[in-house]
C-alpha cells in the first residue's frame, strides 16, 4: 500500500476513462448505489454536515478539505489516496454491496470475482497482508481487533477513520473519528481494536 500507487491508479481510471476521478466515482459507485453524501471537495448538504477537518497553524479551520497535504496541495482534494468525505449511512450501503458480491438493491458496481480479488491476498505478496485495497495482516490492521475471523479485512484513515469487515459473520465495524482536529496528534489505533471487539462479542454467537 502506498499512496503513491494510489495517485499512479487515479491516473490511470482518469486516462482510460477520460473523466476525473470525482466524476467517475460519482458516476459508477455512487449514484449507482444511492449514496447522496460520499464526495471529494463537499458541497451543499454534503458540506453543511461534515466535521472539521483540522484546524491549521493560521488558525483556519479546514472543513470539507481533506487533511492529507499530497491530496490537498498536488491534486487539489480530488485524490486517488485520500480526501474522500461520507457518512455511516453510505458506508453501510458499500458494505452491503461488497457483502452482496458487488450488487445492491438490484444495482451492480463489481463482478463476484472482482469482490473475491479485493478481499484476496495475492499469493506473491502474502506475508505482507494486504489485498488490492484492503488490509488483512499487517501491522496496521488493528481496526479487526482479535475476535472477527481470518477472512476480516478493512481499511484506516490517518484521520482516525476505519472500516472492519467479517465477511462470514456479515457483520461491519465503520468508525468515522478525527484525531486530527483540532490539533493533530490524538491517538486511536488502540480504540480502533477495542471497538471491533466489543462489537464482535456482543453480536458473534460462540459454539
Amino acid at each position: 500500500y502506498s499512496c503513491l500507487n494510489y495517485i499512479t491508479l487515479q491516473r490511470i481510471i482518469e486516462t482510460i476513462t477520460k473523466q476525473d476521478l470525482r466524476s467517475f466515482a460519482k458516476e459508477h459507485i455512487y449514484d449507482v448505489l444511492g449514496m447522496t453524501h460520499t464526495d471529494y471537495i463537499p458541497t451543499g448538504e454534503t458540506l453543511a454536515r461534515t466535521a472539521p477537518t483540522e484546524k491549521m497553524k493560521d488558525r483556519k479551520m479546514l472543513i470539507g478539505i481533506v487533511h492529507d497535504p499530497l491530496a490537498r496541495e498536488m491534486n487539489l482534494g480530488i485524490s486517488g489516496n485520500a480526501g474522500l468525505f461520507s457518512d455511516a449511512n453510505d458506508l453501510a450501503v458499500l458494505v452491503a454491496a461488497l457483502q452482496n458480491n458487488g450488487a445492491y438493491n438490484g444495482k451492480r458496481i463489481l463482478s463476484p470475482m472482482g469482490v473475491k480479488a479485493m478481499r484476496t491476498v495475492p499469493r506473491s505478496t502474502q506475508t505482507i497482508g494486504r489485498t488490492p485495497g484492503w488490509d488483512i495482516f499487517t501491522p496496521y490492521a488493528s481496526n479487526n481487533g482479535d475476535l472477527f475471523g481470518p477472512n476480516t479485512y478493512g481499511h484506516t484513515g490517518y484521520t482516525g477513520t476505519s472500516i472492519t469487515i467479517d465477511p462470514d459473520a456479515n457483520i461491519a465495524v465503520i468508525l468515522l473519528t478525527n484525531r486530527a482536529h483540532p490539533n493533530d496528534g490524538g491517538e486511536i489505533i488502540r480504540l480502533r481494536s477495542l471497538v471491533s471487539n466489543v462489537v464482535a462479542a456482543s453480536v458473534i454467537e460462540m459454539k
